[in-house]
């Protein structure tokens, strides 16, 4: 063997070892990628169950007059007086805790329209049962408090929401086509004189 053919092999071995390393190095940063885009989805499905956990103890309130004045604190305190009045008609128990969705901002350059309220309670049983006791006693609660447009719905995602849409542009056409009172109930739309029928139907 000559000094040639010596040179050679070092040469085969030298680029084989680089390659080798390439390999390792390309092996190493895909596995760590893989790691960390596991960590990332671990963490994306502990968020989603932490924010399912709180819809399914949470409401939204719509059309509760916000208060006018002028510290934070009070038109809090005022919000919180408003929320607990009307739970109180319902034989609720307070919430852990209420706030608006939104910036005071926004219900300044608004459509006069105060912005949604989101009421987080301390169990889901707490939520079924401010629905339930909504849907009895609204037209009573919405005249005795003077009010005629406060609205109580479950909080919802992003998807629920974009569905929920779709139904209401429904009901609104079938509100200008024929007059009657069409409503999203259950996922459905249907003519609030139904209700009961079908209350009757799925139990």
């Amino acid at each position: 063997m000559n000094e040639n053919d010596d040179d050679g092999n070092n040469s085969d071995c030298s680029i084989s070892r680089q390659l080798f390393q390439i390999c390792v190095t390309l092996l190493q940063q895909v596995q760590s990628q893989q790691s960390e885009l596991f960590t990332l989805k671990q963490r994306q499905i502990a968020d989603e169950a932490v924010q399912d956990h709180e819809r399914r103890r949470s409401v939204v309130v719509m059309g509760l007059p916000e208060s006018q004045k002028q510290k934070p604190s009070e038109r809090v305190a005022a919000d919180r007086t408003a929320i607990s009045g009307v739970l109180d008609e319902l034989g609720i128990e307070s919430p852990i805790t209420a706030y608006r969705m939104g910036s005071p901002d926004q219900a300044k350059t608004g459509q006069n329209r105060p912005r949604l309220m989101k009421v987080i309670f301390g169990c889901s049983k707490h939520q079924k049962q401010t629905l339930a006791q909504w849907n009895k006693l609204r037209v009573q609660i919405n005249q005795k408090l003077g009010m005629s447009n406060i609205r109580i719905r479950p909080s919802l995602s992003q998807e629920e929401l974009k569905a929920r849409r779709v139904l209401q542009e429904e009901c609104s056409r079938k509100r200008k086509k024929d007059g009657g009172e069409w409503v999203v109930y259950a996922d459905k739309v249907m003519l609030r004189s139904d209700i009961p029928a079908f209350k009757n139907s799925t139990n």
